[in-house]
């Protein structure tokens, strides 16, 4: 199967970071944690970061294929893939084998329509389905029907995860007067803290926004190198990535607001990716204990190409990069402190063969192969 290529104000003085509805303690920017990276560095050895790559091949049957994993959970020992094109949620075992299908796409009481993210609540024991339309539909992981549960009405939904038991995080389309960061509990409706108002000139361009680290959880908001943590109360500044002269410049992001137009605006912000003012579009951010990394989009469809940053805490530099010296390309799915997970496109099988024990042949009808990189202890 081919690889098809895949977001309380204190009484202090505040200072706007480029929407109306979204500010930062400048006590925040004073102390924010900076990631000085080099864009345009040159290509790594795998071997400076991993001590060692797996192959996984997916088990390929006729109810386990996956066109792409968008998105990536590990769960009681098993590998939960969202496939965002196939709208489809399939699992497989750590060695591989196919384990299940996650819910059923359809219009009965017990299915779902769409699904554009996935998140697991641990304290429940369920995996939830979003949809843009504002639903979440709830399965356990041996594929049971828990429940559905209606969100709060808002444009589109885009990324949810569960933060405990009855807390969740929203990331949606901005309107005027919506928030696009909403910390609710879902059952009830209730919004306990929204932020990110009024910023809707860029929210397309995040769809993957939220993650974790070491119990916290984490927002990067569009067209920025900004990471916020979310909090109770509100979302802080956490860390920015700093690509130098190759950020995208503040004279850049004011000039495309200017455009009254939404569509006229929003076509140009897409074409423009990857040129001389736009080089990237940060697309999901990891941490671990030792290094912070991003995925970053750039190059637009139809030719979509990626880099990653990897930023080291110990040696507080970083890099980007598309490929490892070795010729792998490096495009995350998952991350946690022991490895990483990445999906092998099939033309790179043989460079894989020569650096790992694995076998792979190529045939179009197989399912999809991942690489597991096994950071140094």
């Amino acid at each position: 199967m081919k690889l098809r290529h895949y977001i309380i104000m204190s009484s202090t003085l505040l200072v706007l970071t480029g929407c109306a509805g979204h500010s930062v303690n400048t006590g925040q920017e004073d102390n924010i944690v900076t990631l000085q990276t080099d864009f345009n560095a040159d290509p790594p050895s795998y071997t400076d970061y991993f001590e060692r790559i797996e192959t996984i091949p997916l088990e390929t049957n006729d109810s386990s294929l996956i066109a792409t994993a968008s998105k990536i959970l590990i769960e009681d020992n098993k590998i939960v893939v969202l496939d965002f094109d196939r709208s489809m949620v399939k699992e497989f075992h750590i060695d591989g084998s196919y384990a299940g299908t996650i819910g059923n796409q359809g219009e009965g009481p017990e299915d779902y329509l769409t699904v554009y993210d996935i998140s697991y609540n641990k304290d429940k024991g369920y995996l939830s389905l979003l949809s843009p339309y504002g639903g979440i539909v709830n399965y356990t992981l041996d594929n049971k029907f828990v429940d559905r549960v209606e969100l709060p009405a808002k444009q589109n939904y885009w990324a949810a995860e569960w933060i405990s038991g009855d807390r969740m995080v929203t990331w949606s389309g901005v309107g005027s007067d919506e928030p696009g960061i909403s910390l609710m509990d879902p059952y009830s409706g209730t919004e306990f803290m929204t932020d990110w108002y009024n910023c809707f000139e860029f929210d397309f361009l995040s769809t993957s926004p939220l993650s974790s680290y070491n119990g916290k959880f984490y927002f990067d908001g569009p067209f920025t190198n900004d990471v916020y943590e979310i909090t109770p109360d509100s979302l802080k500044l956490s860390y920015r990535w700093d690509f130098g002269k190759d950020n995208i410049s503040d004279s850049y992001r004011e000039s495309l607001r200017n455009i009254d137009d939404r569509q006229i605006r929003d076509e140009r912000v897409k074409g423009e990716i990857g040129g001389n003012n736009h080089k990237y579009n940060i697309k999901s951010n990891w941490q671990t204990d030792k290094y912070c990394i991003a995925l970053m989009l750039i190059s637009p469809y139809p030719d979509v190409r990626y880099k990653s940053a990897v930023y080291s805490k110990e040696n507080k530099s970083g890099i980007c990069f598309s490929k490892f010296k070795e010729g792998m390309t490096f495009i995350p799915v998952y991350v946690n402190d022991e490895y990483v997970l990445c999906q092998i496109p099939e033309t790179e099988f043989d460079i894989y063969n020569g650096i790992s024990d694995s076998k792979l042949v190529y045939n179009e009808d197989d399912n999809i192969v991942l690489a597991k990189y096994y950071f140094k202890k």
